[in-house]
């Protein structure tokens, strides 16, 4: 199975969205967004640029742990990681996003347009 992206919304009312991985592993959770088209268009920036290692930053916290970004080719930031244990499973979260990123399947949960 290949990846697919679960939009759904926040007890506030916003929008967030999963990318899912092969399995139904979790590579990446957004931050919540105000509006849909928002949600959808930072998703469209992930199925563009979030296939290409080159737009993967990685950093560490203060506390010493790491994490990375995703950029488009602007160096605009259109995602975050979470913070990993170690640099093997941030790298592993890496590749499950360079993975599914390009999906263009959507399951979308909103129930609103």
């Amino acid at each position: 199975m290949t990846g697919y992206y679960v939009l759904s919304k926040t007890e506030d009312e916003q929008f967030v969205f999963t990318l899912y991985a092969s399995h139904f592993e979790i590579a990446l959770v957004s931050d919540p967004f105000r509006t849909k088209a928002l949600a959808l268009d930072e998703i469209e920036a992930l199925q563009t640029h979030g296939t290409n290692a080159a737009n993967y930053q990685r950093g560490t916290s203060g506390p010493g742990d790491p994490y990375f970004l995703i950029e488009d080719a602007e160096g605009d930031v259109i995602a975050c990681s979470e913070l990993h244990a170690c640099n093997a499973t941030m790298e592993r979260a890496i590749q499950r996003v360079i993975k599914s990123a390009s999906s263009k399947t959507i399951k979308d949960l909103t129930g609103s347009s």
